[in-house]
């Protein structure tokens, strides 16, 4: 699972891999190791969420989701998940391979991209 803030976005990607796990676990998550410090982000199901949000707490980046909303995310075509929580905007994605990077740098467990050509 990759993660990228910038202003007031945070935006997920997750690889056919992430989205399993979610599927089966309901939690994905991924950690970033700091020199003392880890900071970890959490994508998660909730039975009681009534839309996606996001918060923070000391060392983690949680992103809840509506289990309803994410089991069909997880099990369909579908790419992204968006919502906007107070002034935050919270997008979930499927990653898909990047087309500008050498084989070496390509994530296999990446969506194929709809983009390539054959």
């Amino acid at each position: 699972m990759k993660i990228r803030i910038e202003g007031d976005t945070i935006r997920s990607r997750l690889n056919r891999h992430d989205v399993e796990t979610f599927a089966n676990s309901g939690r994905a998550e991924a950690s970033v190791h700091f020199p003392g410090a880890i900071l970890q982000y959490v994508l998660q199901s909730d039975e009681t969420a009534p839309a996606i949000t996001a918060e923070y707490e000391p060392g983690v980046i949680r992103v809840r989701v509506p289990a309803g909303v994410g089991a069909k995310w997880a099990a369909s075509d579908e790419v992204a998940m968006e919502s906007r929580h107070a002034q935050l905007l919270i997008l979930v994605e499927k990653d898909f391979q990047c087309l500008h990077k050498g084989e070496d740098a390509r994530d296999p467990n990446a969506y194929p991209n709809p983009a390539a050509t054959a």
